[in-house]
């Protein structure tokens, strides 16, 4: 049983970390530069130059955006892997029984809808209290 409520535990941090760094939002952004990006390419009015003159500063924002969610997406498989190995240096045996759990699809889908479950209680919550 310990072992699930770990695997929660890293799923609800997992989730926890992406809303902390505003992963989904950087990714929204990403889309939508490229969006205005492709925009310009397929536009009829301007011509080649006037096209590469505007991408120019277009191609620098998606390369900073993807370089920063490029770290935040490895922060975060840092902070789970320092969190895996601190639990491991105390806990050995649920870990291990954790990782072996993990490989169940059953226990996939239940961790899914676990987390699933959380993020919108989560959502409720922090609705209901802003809303005050």
């Amino acid at each position: 049983m310990l072992a699930y409520v770990l695997l929660l535990l890293f799923c609800i941090l997992f989730m926890e970390l992406f809303v902390l760094f505003r992963v989904v939002s950087d990714f929204q952004s990403l889309i939508h530069l490229s969006h205005k990006a492709y925009s310009i390419v397929s536009s009829s009015e301007l011509s080649d130059d006037e096209k590469e003159a505007s991408l120019r500063p277009a191609t620098m924002e998606v390369i900073k955006s993807t370089i920063g969610s490029t770290v935040k997406l490895a922060a975060i498989c840092f902070i789970l892997y320092f969190s895996y190995l601190l639990l491991r240096l105390f806990c050995p045996i649920a870990v291990g029984e954790a990782v072996v759990r993990s490989l169940s699809p059953y226990t996939i889908i239940g961790l899914i809808v676990a987390t699933l479950i959380y993020g919108w209680f989560r959502s409720a919550i922090i609705q209901r209290l802003q809303s005050r």
